[in-house]
C-alpha cells in the first residue's frame, strides 16, 4: 500500500518515541502536510525548516494536493479531530487502526511542545490529556474545494474503498 522514501528511513534520535502507523510502514514523527499514514506529502510546500530539529519539515503550506484527503475522527468526548492523509491509505484504515493514528496525533503534539519549550510536566499533562480521549469513527472524508475556497465532502472515499 505504502511506500518508504529513502529520506524517510532515519529514525529520529531527538524526536518522541515512534510508533507504528495506519498501514505499518512509517515509523517516523509525522511530518506536517504529509500523510500520517505514509508521510507522502499531501499538501504544496511553499517553504521548508532550515535549522533545528525539525529541519527539512514543511513551515508553511499551501493548497491540499489531489492526492490528500483529511479523515475527521470522532473522538471520545464528542469532539472531532481532522487527520491528513493520501486517498490510497486513508481507503485502507479500519478502525483498528484508529488507536495507532492517535498515537502519530500524540507524538506530533509532542514534539511541538518540545520545540516551543514547554516544560516538562507540561509536556506529561497535555498527554495524558490527549490519552484520556480516542477516536471511535470515521466521520467522513474532505479536501479542499478549490473553486469555493473550503473544505467539502471528499466524494473519493467510496470509490477508493472499492478500487
Amino acid at each position: 500500500m505504502c511506500e518508504l522514501r529513502d529520506e524517510d528511513k532515519q529514525v529520529r534520535e531527538d524526536g518522541p518515541a515512534v510508533t507504528a502507523h495506519a498501514c505499518g510502514v512509517f515509523d517516523q514523527v509525522k511530518r506536517a502536510g504529509g500523510c500520517c499514514c505514509c508521510a507522502e506529502p499531501v499538501y504544496h510546500v511553499l517553504e521548508t525548516v532550515t535549522d533545528g530539529p525539525l529541519t527539512g519539515h514543511p513551515r508553511r503550506l499551501g493548497p491540499q494536493l489531489d492526492s490528500g484527503t483529511q479523515v475527521e475522527f470522532l473522538l471520545s468526548d464528542g469532539s472531532e479531530a481532522d487527520v491528513s492523509f493520501c486517498v490510497s491509505c486513508a481507503a485502507h484504515l479500519t478502525p483498528a487502526d484508529y488507536q495507532k493514528v492517535w498515537e502519530c496525533v500524540i507524538d506530533r503534539a509532542l514534539l511541538a511542545f518540545r520545540i516551543a519549550g514547554r516544560s516538562a510536566n507540561d509536556q506529561r499533562m497535555a498527554v495524558e490529556q490527549y490519552r484520556r480521549i480516542f477516536p471511535i469513527a470515521v466521520l467522513r472524508w474532505r479536501r479542499e474545494g478549490r473553486e469555493i475556497n473550503r473544505l467539502v465532502v471528499d466524494r473519493r472515499r467510496h470509490a477508493a474503498a472499492h478500487a
